[in-house]
């Protein structure tokens, strides 16, 4: 989930304080999902580190299942903790929870997981929130022009050193526009002006 699209504890339904309890029906609405499918998102469903499982918002345990390892591109090795839920039949949201034609759900996370949910932990807080204020700007300006004004929605080429070589090219587009910029500033305030 996108670091501003993180619900707070209150705005999400299944933060609560007891997990296994069930989530009332009448915050099902307001559960987090999936933008692509609809179904419910990840973040519907909480860990409890001490239990090693997730409980879903109908508070049932997602008993851990196994290990699994995933070789990414760049050849370092993702190791993903699988938990699933032992039976989802008959719970009110199996429609918004299951995809396709599976029977029972699965969730998982990675071994960055707790540095990922103290960074959102961080951003909850009032500190956190002045950060991000201070960061995005800084952070977001060079790829909305690098996307909205040089025009780089994709990578034209393949392959990871070759997308790198067209980012780096894009990054110097924008430094050089940065540069111009900041000259005709210097050579306005150089000329005198006439009166």
């Amino acid at each position: 989930m996108p670091v501003d699209q993180v619900l707070l504890p209150d705005e999400n339904p299944a933060e609560r304080a007891d997990p296994s309890e069930p989530v009332p029906e009448e915050d099902w609405p307001k559960l987090p999902r999936r933008i692509q499918t609809g179904k419910l998102d990840r973040a519907a469903f909480v860990y409890d580190q001490g239990q090693d499982c997730y409980f879903c918002p109908a508070g049932r345990a997602l008993t851990f299942e196994q290990i699994k390892t995933k070789e990414r591109n760049n050849g370092e090795a993702s190791v993903y903790r699988v938990y699933k839920c032992p039976l989802c039949a008959g719970c009110g949201l199996v429609g918004d929870c299951l995809v396709g034609n599976a029977k029972r759900r699965t969730v998982s996370h990675d071994q960055h997981e707790s540095a990922r949910s103290e960074a959102a932990a961080r951003l909850r807080t009032e500190s956190g929130r002045k950060a991000y204020a201070r960061r995005a700007h800084l952070a977001e300006t060079p790829n909305a022009v690098i996307k909205q004004v040089l025009g780089l929605r994709q990578f034209l080429l393949r392959g990871l050193d070759k997308v790198r070589t067209e980012w780096l090219w894009a990054c110097t587009a924008f430094n050089l526009r940065k540069l111009i910029r900041a000259k005709a500033v210097l050579r306005r305030e150089a000329v005198p002006r006439l009166v």
